[in-house]
């Protein structure tokens, strides 16, 4: 995908595994989407933020 591409090019972008999951989602491909959020979980320290994540990838999970 692009984003992957964007990765590939500029792997701090740690923001694209966001998008990776959110567009795996949308795919249906849960399994991808989970591994993608998991990455972007690594580039936070935010609660809030860890929060929603884990959230979203239970959601997933239930879907799968």
């Amino acid at each position: 995908s692009r984003f992957e591409e964007v990765l590939k090019i500029n792997p701090d972008n740690k923001e694209m595994y966001l998008y990776i999951g959110q567009a795996n989602s949308m795919l249906g491909n849960s399994r991808k989407a989970i591994t993608a959020l998991d990455q972007y979980k690594l580039s936070t320290t935010d609660p809030l933020v860890l929060n929603e994540i884990n959230q979203y990838i239970e959601q997933l999970k239930k879907t799968n």
